[in-house]
């Protein structure tokens, strides 16, 4: 019942966010609305965190949430301040990396000793970077310029990816993972769409834009939900 709440307002703030957006376009309001959304998930992060009982893991992908709250800040100024679009994005690339980074740490500290954990991590990285290349590979074909981020992407793109395949290999020892490793993978199919606006053009692509955003949230808010599935 807790988490449902969090999550409708959340994602009543979103909806709010994406009208301001795609009606007046990138601004105050839509960075504050935004925000909002993304505040809302880290407090029910942390709130579920603290009910659960303090565990390292689960600190873990707190600072994975708060790190993301501060990407998608960064990446709106972004789009509000487009003059300043190369400190923005690295900015936010960088802090979105981290997050999936902490995501890949919590789920290593949860698997840790388990069966098949070392092949786990390494077949994991593997495939991630595998699909990094092939990001890469078929930016000729889509129409991706991906102009001085190439390294930023590659990075990014096997991050988040390893934290996607790394979670979802766990699922199947961990009961409720599954939860939380559908949420790191719908982030990642986010950042695919979000790839197409900043680097194929689309950038004022309002339906790209909201879904996007959707995708996005709704990745969040599951991870989220794993903290509260531990609640019971």
């Amino acid at each position: 019942m807790e988490f449902a709440i969090f999550a409708t307002v959340c994602m009543i703030m979103v909806g709010a966010f994406l009208f301001v957006r795609c009606t007046k376009g990138a601004g105050p309001l839509a960075l504050a609305l935004k925000s909002i959304a993304s505040i809302i998930f880290v407090f029910a992060g942390i709130y579920a965190t603290y009910k659960i009982g303090l565990s390292l893991a689960n600190m873990f992908i707190v600072f994975g949430l708060i790190l993301a709250l501060f990407g998608d800040i960064v990446l709106d100024l972004k789009v509000a301040y487009p003059e300043q679009v190369k400190p923005y994005l690295n900015t936010g690339m960088i802090s979105f990396s981290c997050s999936s980074a902490m995501y890949i740490v919590a789920t290593i500290l949860i698997w840790n000793g388990l069966k098949n954990f070392v092949l786990a991590c390494v077949g994991s990285f593997a495939i991630a970077l595998l699909f990094a290349v092939v990001v890469l590979l078929l930016a000729k074909p889509l129409k991706l310029d991906f102009k001085g981020y190439k390294v930023q992407t590659v990075v990014y793109s096997t991050l988040v990816a390893m934290a996607g395949i790394l979670s979802l290999f766990i699922s199947f020892y961990v009961p409720g993972f599954a939860i939380f490793a559908v949420g790191v993978l719908l982030v990642l199919v986010s950042d695919l769409v979000l790839s197409l606006m900043y680097f194929g053009g689309k950038q004022n692509s309002k339906v790209l834009c909201i879904i996007n955003h959707i995708l996005y949230y709704i990745g969040e808010l599951m991870v989220v939900a794993y903290l509260f599935f531990q609640l019971g």
